[in-house]
Protein backbone atom coordinates (compact mmCIF):
# COMPACT_ATOMS: atom_id res chain seq x y z
CA UNK A 1 0.00 0.00 0.00
CA UNK A 2 3.05 2.32 -0.15
CA UNK A 3 3.95 4.88 -2.79
CA UNK A 4 4.52 3.38 -6.24
CA UNK A 5 6.57 5.24 -8.88
CA UNK A 6 5.90 4.50 -12.55
CA UNK A 7 8.50 6.09 -14.80
CA UNK A 8 7.47 4.73 -18.19
CA UNK A 9 4.47 5.89 -20.19
CA UNK A 10 1.34 3.74 -20.28
CA UNK A 11 -0.59 3.18 -23.50
CA UNK A 12 -3.60 0.93 -23.95
CA UNK A 13 -5.77 0.95 -27.08
CA UNK A 14 -8.84 -1.14 -27.85
CA UNK A 15 -8.28 -3.11 -24.64
CA UNK A 16 -10.77 -4.79 -22.30
CA UNK A 17 -9.72 -5.09 -18.66
CA UNK A 18 -11.50 -7.97 -16.93
CA UNK A 19 -10.09 -7.39 -13.45
CA UNK A 20 -9.90 -4.48 -11.03
CA UNK A 21 -7.34 -1.77 -11.75
CA UNK A 22 -5.60 -0.49 -8.63
CA UNK A 23 -3.23 2.41 -9.22
CA UNK A 24 -3.79 4.13 -5.89
CA UNK A 25 -0.89 6.07 -4.33
CA UNK A 26 1.09 6.13 -7.58
CA UNK A 27 3.36 8.70 -9.16
CA UNK A 28 3.05 8.60 -12.94
CA UNK A 29 6.14 10.33 -14.30
CA UNK A 30 5.13 10.06 -17.98
CA UNK A 31 1.99 10.28 -20.13
CA UNK A 32 -0.96 7.92 -19.77
CA UNK A 33 -3.18 6.97 -22.68
CA UNK A 34 -6.26 4.75 -22.44
CA UNK A 35 -8.13 4.89 -25.76
CA UNK A 36 -11.30 2.96 -26.62
CA UNK A 37 -10.93 0.69 -23.58
CA UNK A 38 -13.48 -1.13 -21.45
CA UNK A 39 -12.89 -1.31 -17.70
CA UNK A 40 -15.28 -3.99 -16.47
CA UNK A 41 -14.30 -3.76 -12.78
CA UNK A 42 -13.42 -0.89 -10.46
CA UNK A 43 -10.70 1.51 -11.59
CA UNK A 44 -8.89 3.04 -8.62
CA UNK A 45 -6.45 5.92 -9.12
CA UNK A 46 -6.90 7.38 -5.64
CA UNK A 47 -4.31 9.78 -4.13
CA UNK A 48 -2.07 9.56 -7.18
CA UNK A 49 0.09 12.15 -8.92
CA UNK A 50 0.05 12.50 -12.71
CA UNK A 51 3.03 14.44 -14.03
CA UNK A 52 2.31 13.97 -17.75
CA UNK A 53 -0.71 14.32 -19.98
CA UNK A 54 -3.55 11.96 -19.07
CA UNK A 55 -5.99 10.61 -21.63
CA UNK A 56 -8.95 8.35 -20.95
CA UNK A 57 -10.67 8.96 -24.28
CA UNK A 58 -13.72 6.90 -25.23
CA UNK A 59 -13.24 4.68 -22.20
CA UNK A 60 -16.15 2.65 -20.85
CA UNK A 61 -15.97 2.76 -17.04
CA UNK A 62 -18.47 -0.02 -16.35
CA UNK A 63 -18.27 0.13 -12.54
CA UNK A 64 -16.73 2.59 -10.10
CA UNK A 65 -13.91 4.93 -11.07
CA UNK A 66 -12.10 6.58 -8.16
CA UNK A 67 -9.67 9.48 -8.60
CA UNK A 68 -10.29 10.99 -5.17
CA UNK A 69 -7.40 13.08 -3.83
CA UNK A 70 -5.29 12.83 -6.98
CA UNK A 71 -3.39 15.62 -8.75
CA UNK A 72 -3.21 16.23 -12.50
CA UNK A 73 -0.23 18.42 -13.41
CA UNK A 74 -1.10 18.65 -17.12
CA UNK A 75 -4.25 18.16 -19.21
CA UNK A 76 -6.71 15.49 -18.07
CA UNK A 77 -8.79 14.35 -21.05
CA UNK A 78 -11.83 12.10 -20.58
CA UNK A 79 -13.50 13.00 -23.87
CA UNK A 80 -16.18 10.59 -25.06
CA UNK A 81 -15.95 8.35 -22.01
CA UNK A 82 -18.91 6.72 -20.28
CA UNK A 83 -19.20 6.51 -16.49
CA UNK A 84 -21.82 3.88 -15.66
CA UNK A 85 -21.43 4.10 -11.89
CA UNK A 86 -20.66 7.28 -9.99
CA UNK A 87 -17.11 8.52 -10.64
CA UNK A 88 -15.36 10.08 -7.67
CA UNK A 89 -13.26 13.15 -8.52
CA UNK A 90 -13.58 14.74 -5.08
CA UNK A 91 -10.58 16.64 -3.71
CA UNK A 92 -8.79 16.38 -7.06
CA UNK A 93 -6.41 19.09 -8.24
CA UNK A 94 -6.55 19.99 -11.95
CA UNK A 95 -3.53 22.21 -12.67
CA UNK A 96 -4.37 22.41 -16.37
CA UNK A 97 -7.47 21.77 -18.50
CA UNK A 98 -10.01 19.11 -17.50
CA UNK A 99 -11.87 17.84 -20.57
CA UNK A 100 -15.10 15.88 -20.35
CA UNK A 101 -16.51 16.78 -23.76
CA UNK A 102 -18.98 14.21 -25.14
CA UNK A 103 -18.74 12.23 -21.91
CA UNK A 104 -21.75 10.54 -20.33
CA UNK A 105 -22.32 10.40 -16.57
CA UNK A 106 -25.09 7.89 -15.92
CA UNK A 107 -24.87 8.09 -12.13
CA UNK A 108 -23.86 10.70 -9.56
CA UNK A 109 -20.47 12.28 -10.31
CA UNK A 110 -18.66 13.92 -7.43
CA UNK A 111 -16.26 16.85 -7.94
CA UNK A 112 -16.78 18.25 -4.45
CA UNK A 113 -13.74 20.14 -3.07
CA UNK A 114 -11.79 19.71 -6.28
CA UNK A 115 -9.62 22.57 -7.56
CA UNK A 116 -9.84 23.89 -11.12
CA UNK A 117 -7.03 26.14 -12.30
CA UNK A 118 -7.87 26.46 -15.99
CA UNK A 119 -10.77 25.25 -18.16
CA UNK A 120 -13.18 22.48 -17.27
CA UNK A 121 -15.28 21.59 -20.29
CA UNK A 122 -18.44 19.53 -20.58
CA UNK A 123 -19.37 20.37 -24.16
CA UNK A 124 -21.94 17.92 -25.58
CA UNK A 125 -21.82 15.94 -22.31
CA UNK A 126 -24.73 14.03 -20.76
CA UNK A 127 -24.97 14.57 -17.01
CA UNK A 128 -27.56 12.78 -14.89
CA UNK A 129 -26.39 14.04 -11.50
CA UNK A 130 -23.25 15.94 -10.49
CA UNK A 131 -21.73 17.93 -7.65
CA UNK A 132 -19.51 20.72 -9.04
CA UNK A 133 -19.25 22.64 -5.77
CA UNK A 134 -15.49 23.00 -6.12
CA UNK A 135 -12.79 25.65 -5.85
CA UNK A 136 -12.41 27.70 -9.01
CA UNK A 137 -9.13 29.60 -9.19
CA UNK A 138 -8.75 33.07 -10.75
CA UNK A 139 -8.02 31.86 -14.30
CA UNK A 140 -10.52 29.02 -14.32
CA UNK A 141 -13.39 28.81 -16.82
CA UNK A 142 -16.24 26.38 -17.44
CA UNK A 143 -18.25 25.50 -20.52
CA UNK A 144 -21.46 23.47 -20.68
CA UNK A 145 -22.18 24.20 -24.34
CA UNK A 146 -24.69 21.80 -25.91
CA UNK A 147 -24.63 19.60 -22.82
CA UNK A 148 -27.66 17.79 -21.45
CA UNK A 149 -27.67 18.05 -17.67
CA UNK A 150 -29.97 17.63 -14.72
CA UNK A 151 -29.49 17.66 -10.94
CA UNK A 152 -26.33 19.74 -11.38
CA UNK A 153 -25.27 21.16 -8.03
CA UNK A 154 -22.96 24.13 -8.40
CA UNK A 155 -23.67 27.47 -6.73
CA UNK A 156 -24.29 30.15 -9.35
CA UNK A 157 -21.88 32.54 -7.64
CA UNK A 158 -19.02 30.11 -8.33
CA UNK A 159 -19.49 29.99 -12.10
CA UNK A 160 -21.20 33.33 -12.81
CA UNK A 161 -18.08 35.02 -14.17
CA UNK A 162 -16.45 31.84 -15.48
CA UNK A 163 -19.04 30.56 -17.94
CA UNK A 164 -17.67 30.65 -21.49
CA UNK A 165 -19.35 29.88 -24.77
CA UNK A 166 -16.85 27.32 -26.01
CA UNK A 167 -13.21 26.36 -25.71
CA UNK A 168 -12.96 26.89 -29.47
CA UNK A 169 -14.03 30.54 -29.31
CA UNK A 170 -11.73 33.39 -28.37
CA UNK A 171 -12.56 34.89 -24.98
CA UNK A 172 -12.55 38.32 -26.63
CA UNK A 173 -15.65 37.42 -28.63
CA UNK A 174 -18.88 38.40 -26.91
CA UNK A 175 -20.88 35.22 -27.45
CA UNK A 176 -23.55 34.07 -25.03
CA UNK A 177 -24.49 30.43 -24.59
CA UNK A 178 -28.20 31.15 -24.46
CA UNK A 179 -29.30 27.53 -24.13
CA UNK A 180 -26.93 26.84 -21.24
CA UNK A 181 -28.24 29.81 -19.29
CA UNK A 182 -31.82 28.66 -19.79
CA UNK A 183 -30.94 25.10 -18.80
CA UNK A 184 -29.13 26.32 -15.69
CA UNK A 185 -32.17 28.35 -14.65
CA UNK A 186 -34.37 25.29 -15.13
CA UNK A 187 -31.89 23.10 -13.25
CA UNK A 188 -31.69 25.46 -10.28
CA UNK A 189 -35.47 25.60 -10.03
CA UNK A 190 -35.80 21.82 -10.21
CA UNK A 191 -33.34 21.24 -7.35
CA UNK A 192 -34.95 23.96 -5.26
CA UNK A 193 -32.14 26.52 -5.51
CA UNK A 194 -34.50 29.38 -6.29
CA UNK A 195 -32.12 32.20 -5.36
CA UNK A 196 -29.52 30.78 -7.76
CA UNK A 197 -32.18 30.50 -10.47
CA UNK A 198 -33.15 34.14 -9.99
CA UNK A 199 -29.54 35.33 -9.99
CA UNK A 200 -28.76 33.33 -13.12
CA UNK A 201 -31.82 34.74 -14.87
CA UNK A 202 -30.87 38.29 -13.88
CA UNK A 203 -27.37 37.85 -15.29
CA UNK A 204 -28.76 36.31 -18.46
CA UNK A 205 -31.09 39.26 -19.07
CA UNK A 206 -28.25 41.69 -18.37
CA UNK A 207 -26.03 40.00 -20.95
CA UNK A 208 -28.81 40.06 -23.53
CA UNK A 209 -28.98 43.82 -23.21
CA UNK A 210 -25.26 44.07 -23.92
CA UNK A 211 -25.30 41.81 -26.93
CA UNK A 212 -27.95 41.36 -29.60
CA UNK A 213 -28.28 37.59 -30.04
Amino acid sequence: NGLKIINSSLEFKNTTFLGKLNFSCCQFRSDIDFWICALTKDAVFERSLFYGNVQFRRVDFQTYSIFRGSQFCKDADFEGSTFVSGPNFSCVGFASDAKFNNAEFKDFADFNWSIFNKVISFEHAKINSMNLDAKYKDNSKITLKDSNFRNLKVPWKLIKNRLIYSTEISSSEMLIDKLTYLNLIKNFNEIGWFDDADSCYFEYKKLLKKKDI
